[in-house]
């Protein structure tokens, strides 16, 4: 079974990035599994935030490293400093929408 489970839905902030073609095909694998995975399509922009989420969930020395600058003060949680105004769910993770354009 693949890593990424079932996706929540969710009230996505856009994020555009570029990737190139090589990861681009990848992500596009990774998808078709997950459709054949879950029985239900998802596009990759759905998908990436999860990875990501999942990626930093794994790594243990980055999870370190931000509960130092959250002790130094450097970099706090406070939502009082991101620029939406919609509260995610506490339990909603990463919230992103990333899309792709061949710019």
């Amino acid at each position: 079974m693949i890593k990424l489970a079932p996706l929540p839905r969710s009230n996505p902030i856009k994020l555009t990035i570029q990737v190139l073609p090589d990861l681009k095909e990848k992500l596009d694998d990774y998808a078709t599994i997950y459709e054949e995975t879950y029985g239900k399509a998802d596009q990759v922009t759905d998908l990436i935030p999860y990875m990501l989420e999942s990626f930093l969930e794994s790594d243990s020395a980055f999870k370190k490293a931000r509960r130092s600058l959250q002790n130094r003060g450097e970099k706090p949680f406070s939502k009082s400093n991101e620029t939406t105004t919609e509260e995610p769910p506490a339990s909603s993770g990463i919230r992103s929408a990333l899309s792709f354009s061949k710019d």
